[in-house]
């Protein structure tokens, strides 16, 4: 006898699943560098720190890498039956822009590390086991039928 997932009758009032904490987790995940770049801009003037704007691009490099996870981000706000179409488009496609986030990132991650001369706790250590979560949350976002359901779920609108 095979056996019911109880994650299916977890839905909210439109009808469709909730967003489980483990997704929220993983979106926000995926967008940390930007969050934490923009955290910094809001504290000190970082930019003032550099001669040019060469110095900038990696740091804009990597908000261009993980406009994916906050556009998802953005998506999941517009799950509602009168949502934006691009929105709920996104939405729908949601799998593969966490899966692009998570490579992105990752491929962010190895390109710093192969300039890094040697290894300290941080930031290259903590950047390696970030590229090994983002792994996970690529493989979990393409392989688990949860996830797969509830990005397959978008709120009908009312006729």
């Amino acid at each position: 006898m095979s056996e019911f997932d109880e994650n299916l009758l977890d839905t909210n009032e439109f009808g469709v699943l909730r967003i489980p904490g483990r997704l929220w987790i993983g979106i926000i995940f995926s967008f940390r560098y930007a969050a934490f770049f923009a955290t910094c801009l809001f504290i000190t003037p970082l930019f003032s720190y550099f001669e040019d704007i060469s110095e900038h691009l990696p740091y804009l490099l990597i908000l261009l890498f993980e406009a994916p996870a906050i556009l998802l981000f953005v998506a999941a706000g517009f799950r509602t039956p009168n949502g934006m179409k691009f929105f709920q488009f996104i939405w729908k496609n949601g799998r593969l822009f966490l899966a692009l986030a998570s490579f992105l990132n990752i491929t962010y991650t190895i390109l710093f590390l192969f300039k890094s001369n040697y290894w300290q706790r941080w930031p290259e250590l903590f950047m390696a086991s970030c590229a090994l979560i983002d792994l996970i949350i690529l493989r979990t976002s393409m392989t688990s039928p949860h996830i797969i359901q509830v990005f397959s779920e978008v709120p009908k609108a009312d006729s």
